[in-house]
């Protein structure tokens, strides 16, 4: 289970909650790939993981006591958060099936409706029930509200990857595409000096504490994580040259893994 909040004695690691999630997903996901190995019963796992954790969403926000729903366990625990992965899983089984071309455009026409509809009802929707954060609030937030933070999330990279269209030219910019280059880095380490931060600014100018910490965090996050990128991160991705099966051998044995 994800960890429900930061770490006692460990504020600044309290970020690592969705590192958490993510490590627990690469266990055991491509052991149930390599035991299944049936791109239909995979693609029905993955659908069927949507329905099934929004209904676990909503179990809990009416059950669960009010210390573990203040605790955000509905938005960091593992079982509560499988559809946002596996919501990936079938993205990329319909990517590599017949299906690609017809999600491709159905996504360009529905990612622009989702962005206006989503803005309409912010603009209409009071500020304070958007952006409640206990666990009184209403139970849209970590509920359905997570499922359709899921579904535009997927609509993005649907159109992220389509060549031509505005989203894959605007994030195809070099400096958006080296910041991205570094951006685990940057999200693992952006937090752990902040309080660091904080006193600088607090030296430097008390009334402005804030913000000068804002943007000295943003400057040494940016140099930080490129540093991680160059000596740590790239000599390990270079590894995987030795392991990686590359060409028609590849494709071969994806298909043998995975039948049609």
């Amino acid at each position: 289970m994800g960890t429900l909040g930061r770490f006692r004695g460990a504020p600044c690691l309290g970020h690592f909650w969705s590192l958490c999630i993510e490590e627990q997903f690469y266990l055991f996901w491509p052991w149930v790939v390599f035991a299944i190995r049936d791109r239909k019963i995979l693609t029905w796992i993955c659908a069927l993981t949507l329905p099934i954790c929004l209904a676990m969403r909503l179990i809990a926000y009416h059950t669960l006591p009010g210390w573990e729903l203040d605790g955000e366990i509905l938005y960091r625990a593992t079982p509560f958060r499988l559809d946002a992965l596996l919501l990936g899983g079938l993205l990329a089984l319909w990517m590599r099936g017949p299906l690609a071309k017809a999600l491709l455009r159905t996504a360009q026409i529905t990612f622009p409706i989702a962005i206006v509809s989503l803005f309409a009802w912010a603009v209409v929707s009071p500020v304070g029930h958007i952006f409640a954060h206990h666990y009184k609030m209403p139970g849209w937030e970590f509920t359905w509200g997570l499922s359709a933070i899921d579904l535009l999330a997927a609509l993005l990279i649907l159109v992220a990857i389509r060549p031509g269209s505005l989203v894959y030219r605007v994030l195809s910019i070099r400096p958006l595409r080296w910041i991205g280059r570094i951006s685990y880095g940057a999200y693992v380490l952006h937090d752990i000096p902040h309080l660091l931060y904080l006193q600088i600014g607090k030296t430097l100018s008390p009334a402005h504490a804030v913000g000068i910490a804002a943007i000295i965090a943003f400057i040494a996050t940016i140099g930080l994580a490129w540093l991680s990128f160059h000596f740590i991160e790239s000599p390990i991705l270079g590894l995987k040259e030795r392991w990686t099966i590359r060409g028609s051998a590849l494709a071969s044995l994806n298909e043998q893994r995975i039948a049609k």
